[in-house]
């Protein structure tokens, strides 16, 4: 005699069906990257010693101030705001008029540097590296001596102001001087003094 089962073909179908298990893609987030991001990345990096920690600190900090002028309907999808950051940091500006002017360019910079990195980095992780822009370097002038002003009293309240060269004078210098000066004499004489006065310029 066969013996017939008593549960539903249909429930049977199921049960003998093999368990699907969910499997989640990693890094399959159709999700766009944000500012978040970012922060998430620069200090990871500067965790694993990939990024000097004051570079990562200052461009966190950079970012975070840009961003915060952003309104609840506005994107926060990286390349929207890579896009509008002159726009944003312009808004951040005016908004912090206390601050100094260089702060906000120096905010773009570092916001536009972290957020490029990030996506770089996103494209290739195992080939980024990080580049600190280095800062240009300042020439050092050499100290270069001033002209001197002196002055030479004449008498009856008269005073006679000139001014030094830069440079050390020479005995030609003081001789093309003095037959300069003696021109505006208004008792004009070549032959003044015990010796005179040479008017022909000594080269």
């Amino acid at each position: 005699m066969l013996a017939y089962s008593s549960v539903p073909c249909h429930l049977l179908s199921v049960a003998t069906r093999p368990e699907k298990k969910a499997i989640a893609a990693i890094g399959s987030s159709s999700a766009k990257p944000g500012p978040s991001e970012v922060l998430h990345f620069l200090e990871s990096k500067a965790r694993r010693k990939q990024i000097p920690n004051d570079a990562a600190r200052q461009r966190s900090m950079a970012l975070r101030q840009l961003v915060s002028v952003l309104t609840e309907d506005e994107p926060r999808e990286l390349h929207w705001v890579l896009d509008n950051l002159e726009d944003i940091a312009r808004r951040w500006a005016t908004q912090n008029a206390e601050a100094k002017g260089q702060t906000s360019r120096t905010y773009l910079s570092r916001a536009r540097s972290c957020i490029s990195d990030y996506l770089a980095w996103r494209q290739d992780p195992s080939g980024w590296t990080f580049r600190q822009r280095k800062s240009p370097q300042r020439k050092v002038r050499a100290s270069v001596k001033k002209a001197e002003t002196r002055h030479l009293p004449l008498g009856d309240g008269a005073d006679f102001e000139f001014m030094l060269p830069a440079r050390a004078l020479t005995m030609a210098d003081v001789a093309r001087i003095t037959h300069h000066l003696a021109s505006f004499a208004q008792d004009f004489d070549p032959n003044y003094g015990e010796h005179g006065i040479d008017l022909v310029d000594q080269k």
